[in-house]
């Protein structure tokens, strides 16, 4: 009699097991450019070479609507990815972590030269305000969002000047 118990509680087992893999446990990899934007369009591409040779492809957030939402509700970012803050006119830009379930390098920029670089910026904890950084006296028209630790690796740091970001299709 414990015989199909257990047997169906194995099966119930499994089937959790598999729903978790499927759901939570998949991993970017490196090149992968999707982030599952559940129920919203996918924002336009862009390639961003680095002067060391590396390559980053963007994610190009170009109006309010979506530089607001940002990367938030997000699980993660491909090692090579990121997301791009396109601003039409300088002025101080301030970003926060709302709704961030992982750490982030945000990078600010005024006419393709990094200004300010801000690690490893963490997402809120249960009933924290988010952090919020930025450059109250600086003209700001990109800000970039690479996954935490990212500018160390690259060699990212105040003063490194990039090269326009390349629109993809």
């Amino acid at each position: 009699n414990h015989f199909p118990m257990s047997r169906a509680r194995l099966a119930i087992g499994l089937v959790a097991l598999l729903l978790i893999a499927i759901v939570g446990g998949a991993t970017l990899r490196r090149g992968e450019r999707s982030f599952e934007r559940v129920g919203q369009p996918p924002l336009p591409k862009g390639l961003l070479e680095l002067p060391s040779g590396e390559r980053l492809f963007l994610e190009l957030a170009d109006d309010e609507q979506e530089r607001a939402r940002g990367l938030s509700y997000r699980w993660a970012l491909a090692p090579d990815g990121g997301m791009a803050f396109l601003f039409p006119e300088a002025s101080p830009q301030f970003f926060w972590m709302k709704d961030m379930r992982f750490s982030l390098d945000i990078l600010f920029f005024r006419d393709q030269k990094v200004v300010g670089v801000f690690s490893h910026v963490p997402p809120p904890k249960n009933g924290e305000s988010p952090v919020t950084v930025g450059l109250p006296d600086e003209a700001i028209d990109l800000v970039i969002e690479l996954p935490a630790g990212a500018a160390q690796t690259l060699g990212i740091t105040t003063g490194t000047i990039i090269s326009p970001i390349t629109p993809l299709r």
